[in-house]
């Protein structure tokens, strides 16, 4: 991007305010800028913009982890009032998307990460942001052009620089299958991988498991941790055949000190996360490595493109 359009770049945060967004500010050398939050005796939100925002390419940031109903219904107020207040663009960066984990469609369900982006692009956004969906295909769904940030530029060097000779990679679903396998790869270590399924009244069992563990440094990879269960239950089976150490590795981590109660129950020992969202302090066992470089050179790239199509 050239001077002009850096200079008319704004980064406005929700209340899903995390650490990450001002480290995205620090990265572009912008301010980071919290909208006027009002709510009502009955609940309602009430929500405007700090600053006029007409000609400017607005970044609206939200964190929807911890209250997803609440953030997302204050997030479409946001993209509403920049588009009502003029904005040259609007780019909605929602690191851990909400409603990812909804994948699988039920009959008479709406399929709502789509829905979600349907709200976003009739409103007015114009790019969609985010970081290591549940489901990778769901982008290719979505009615707003969206771009999908991988962690591998993260978490694959931090991994080589920590891990032991020996060291084995593992899925803890059937859904990290290639993304292990491609890390395993990068790596040049060996990896397993687990299958559950989930029975009646949403208990976990394993159906499926490849890759011998005995006597090794399990890094145990997933997408995100929300209640834990998987993590805990692969974790207690890899202990069971002899693993002498396991480490969680994954994208959007432990917002709730609870969750991580249970998978230390479960066998893990330590954890690597992001910081995609709001995650609690647990201590040495846990290492933070920041996407913000990665976010920052995305809306780089995301607003020079936008910039270039509408010879602004």
């Amino acid at each position: 991007m050239d001077d002009g359009v850096v200079g008319k770049i704004l980064l406005i945060v929700g209340s899903g305010y995390t650490p990450l967004a001002e480290r995205i500010g620090q990265q572009l050398q912008l301010a980071v800028t919290p909208i006027h939050l009002t709510q009502f005796p009955n609940g309602e939100r009430w929500v405007q913009l700090p600053m006029e925002v007409e000609d400017k390419d607005v970044c609206l940031f939200q964190d929807a982890t911890r209250d997803p109903n609440d953030s997302v219904f204050e997030l479409l107020q946001m993209v509403d009032a920049a588009k009502q207040g003029k904005a040259r663009s609007i780019l909605v960066i929602c690191p851990s998307y909400a409603y990812a984990r909804q994948e699988h469609p039920l009959p008479r369900c709406a399929p709502t990460p789509s829905l979600f982006a349907r709200l976003l692009s009739t409103l007015g956004a114009d790019r969609l942001l985010t970081v290591d969906l549940h489901a990778p295909h769901q982008s290719h769904q979505f009615a707003i052009p969206t771009q999908v940030i991988s962690v591998d530029e993260v978490f694959i060097p931090y991994l080589r620089s920590v891990m032991e000779p020996g060291s084995l990679l593992f899925g803890a679903d059937g859904s990290m299958d290639e993304r292990v396998k491609a890390w395993a790869h990068a790596l040049g270590c060996t990896y397993g991988w687990a299958h559950k399924q989930r029975a009646m009244q949403g208990r976990l069992r394993l159906v499926d498991w490849y890759g011998e563990v005995q006597g090794q440094s399990v890094y145990l990879v997933d997408d995100r941790v929300d209640t834990g269960g998987t993590i805990a239950l692969v974790a207690a089976r890899l202990k069971q055949l002899g693993a002498k150490k396991v480490t969680a590795v994954v994208t959007h981590g432990i917002t709730d000190v609870a969750v991580w109660e249970r998978i230390q129950g479960g066998g893990v020992d330590a954890i690597i996360e992001s910081d995609t969202r709001f995650i609690s302090a647990l201590g040495e066992c846990q290492t933070v490595l920041s996407v913000s470089p990665l976010i920052a050179d995305a809306i780089r790239m995301t607003l020079g493109s936008l910039s270039n199509i509408s010879g602004r």
